[in-house]
C-alpha cells in the first residue's frame, strides 16, 4: 500500500499535540508495511527544520516552504468580503497544486491522507485516487467558544462572525473527501451528520506506554502545552492568576513548571515574574520535561478535539487535574483516572489533595495505564487504520 500524506506543518521532533497527532498516522501506516511519501509545508514558524531526522526504508519526504504570517489587509478582505477564511487562505498558494500532482504521477498512491481542514482545498484539484481527510477538531467550534468567552463586544462579534464563516467552509470543504478520519466520537458524530457522501470514522490517537520512573517532588506541578494557541493561553492564564495563589497559599514550596512553543514575550514575562513559576519553552524531549513535576494541571476551557497533552501524562503515570472541557472526547472518568475540576478553589484543591496523597496518585497511574491499553495502543490503532485505507480503495 502506497500513501501520500500532506501536512501544513513539518510533524517532526513532535512537540506539540498536532505534531503528535500527525507522526502517530505516519508510524501507523509504516507498522503495516505502506509506504509513506510525507509532504509538508516549511512555514515561519520552523524556520530551522531543514530535514527530517528518521530514516526508514518505507519513508520520504518533501518539504515546501510556505509563509503563513499574517498580512492584516488580506485577513480584511478574505474574512468580509470572501466565502474562504483568511485562517484558511493562508494555505492556499497555487504552487502547491503541480507539486502535488507531480508526486501523484510519480508515487501512484493508493490514498491521498490529508492532515487537517486546512489543507483539504486541494482534493478537487486532484483525481483517481482515494481521499482521506484526518480532522483534529471541529475547527468552527473553536471560535465559538472564543467567541462565547470574549468580553470585548467587537472581537466577541468578530469571532462569532467567524466561526459561522468557518463552519460553512469547513462543511463545503470536505465533502469533497471520499473519507473523513476524526480523533473523537464527538467530531464523527458531528462530521456524519453534516457530510452526507463520505464515510465517517473515529481513530484516536494511540501512545506508548512507558515504563515507571522515579517520582518527582509531589509538590512540583506540570503545564504544557503550544503557547501560540489561545485556549492554551488563556488556560495558563487563568491558572496563574486564579489558582496558583491558592496551592502557594498552602504549599510555600510548591513549584509550577511551564513548557510550550512560541510563546509572546509579553506573555513569559508575565509569567516568570510569579513566584516559584519556571519557564522552559519549546520542549524537545517530553519526557526529560515531565521529570520536573508529579502533576499536571489541565485547565481547559475552550477549544476543540482531543488533549493529547492528557494521554501523554497518562501514559507517563502523571496524576492530573483537569477541566470538564480538556477530557472533552476521552472516556475518561472522574475519580478513577484523574480528577475533574471547574471552578479555581476546586482545582488547587484537588491539585493539593493529590501531592499529599500517594495511594491516590498510585490508583490513577494504574488505572491510566488500563484506558490507555484499551483505547490508545499503538498495535490497534494501526491495525483499524490498516483496515479502513483497505476497505475504501477495495470500495469501487
Amino acid at each position: 500500500m502506497r500513501i501520500l500524506q500532506i501536512c501544513k506543518k513539518i510533524p517532526f521532533p513532535t512537540t506539540d499535540g498536532e505534531t503528535v497527532a500527525i507522526w502517530d498516522m505516519t508510524c501507523a501506516a509504516l507498522a503495516k508495511n505502506a509506504k509513506i511519501h510525507l509532504i509538508c509545508l516549511q512555514t515561519d514558524k520552523q524556520p530551522n527544520i531543514n530535514e527530517i531526522s528518521f530514516r526508514h526504508e518505507n519513508f520520504s519526504y518533501t518539504l515546501l516552504k510556505h509563509q503563513t504570517k499574517i498580512v492584516w489587509m488580506q485577513l480584511f478582505f478574505y474574512d468580509f468580503f470572501s466565502k474562504t477564511p483568511y485562517i484558511a487562505q493562508r494555505f492556499m498558494k497555487k504552487n502547491l497544486i503541480p507539486v502535488i500532482k507531480n508526486k501523484i504521477s510519480d508515487f501512484k498512491p493508493d490514498v491521498v491522507h490529508i492532515e487537517s481542514l486546512y489543507m483539504a482545498w486541494l482534493m478537487p484539484h486532484f483525481s483517481g485516487v482515494k481521499k482521506i481527510v484526518r480532522t483534529h477538531n471541529i475547527e468552527a467550534d473553536i471560535w465559538q467558544s472564543r467567541a462565547n468567552k470574549e468580553k470585548n463586544l467587537f472581537k466577541k462579534i468578530y469571532f462569532s462572525f467567524l466561526s459561522k464563516k468557518l463552519r460553512k467552509y469547513e462543511i463545503n470543504t470536505l465533502k469533497h473527501a471520499d473519507s473523513i478520519i476524526c480523533i473523537s466520537n464527538k467530531e464523527k458524530e458531528y462530521f456524519a451528520e453534516n457530510i452526507e457522501h463520505s464515510e465517517v470514522i473515529s481513530l484516536p490517537t494511540s501512545i506508548k506506554i512507558l515504563p515507571p520512573k522515579a517520582a518527582p517532588d509531589s509538590e512540583n506541578y506540570l503545564f504544557f502545552g503550544a503557547l501560540d494557541w489561545f485556549p492554551n493561553i488563556d488556560a495558563l492564564n487563568w491558572l496563574i492568576k486564579m489558582v496558583w495563589p491558592l496551592i502557594l497559599d498552602k504549599q510555600h514550596k510548591a513549584k509550577l513548571h511551564i513548557g510550550g512553543k512560541n510563546a509572546a514575550k509579553r506573555n513569559i514575562d508575565f509569567w516568570k515574574s510569579i513566584p516559584n513559576v519556571y519557564f522552559h519553552g519549546e520542549i524537545e524531549n517530553i519526557e526529560t520535561f515531565y521529570k520536573n513535576g508529579s502533576i499536571m494541571l489541565v485547565p481547559l476551557f475552550s477549544g476543540s478535539g482531543i488533549r493529547i497533552k492528557i494521554i501523554e501524562a497518562l501514559s507517563m503515570r502523571k496524576a492530573i487535574v483537569a477541566s470538564p472541557m480538556a477530557i472533552d472526547g476521552l472516556q475518561l472518568t472522574h475519580n478513577e483516572h484523574l480528577y475533574v475540576a471547574d471552578s479555581a478553589h476546586e482545582f488547587a484543591d484537588a491539585a493539593i489533595r493529590l501531592s499529599d496523597n500517594n495511594n491516590l496518585k498510585a490508583k490513577f497511574a494504574e488505572n491510566g495505564i488500563k484506558y490507555l491499553e484499551r483505547h490508545h495502543a499503538p498495535e490497534n490503532i494501526a491495525e483499524q487504520l490498516h483496515n479502513h485505507y483497505n476497505k475504501l480503495i477495495n470500495n469501487d
